[in-house]
């Protein structure tokens, strides 16, 4: 299992991205190099964060669930939300 050491909140990152996205091909224009190199940084900060987080979730489903897993779960998902420490879903919203 990889280790993620800073957050990057992914579904945040995917939303920008694609939002930009759209906006070129309703515009039918294409993106600067500024553009892409951002974009690139995005996908390069989610995949690893995301990938951190599949895989936690493979090892309890392949694997079964030890208190280890779910905390190693945990801190994948809170990485994946962009967060240091997890915030329960009722103080998030």
């Amino acid at each position: 299992m990889s280790t993620i050491n800073e957050p990057w909140d992914v579904t945040i990152a995917l939303r920008d991205l694609s939002a930009d996205l759209a906006r070129h091909v309703h515009a039918a224009t294409v993106p600067t190099h500024r553009e892409l190199s951002e974009w690139l940084h995005y996908i390069n900060r989610a995949a690893p964060v995301y990938w951190a987080l599949e895989s936690a979730c493979e090892d309890i489903v392949e694997d079964g669930v030890t208190e280890a897993r779910v905390q190693a779960l945990k801190q994948a998902l809170t990485y994946a939300q962009g967060q240091v420490e997890y915030w329960h879903r009722k103080d998030r919203w």
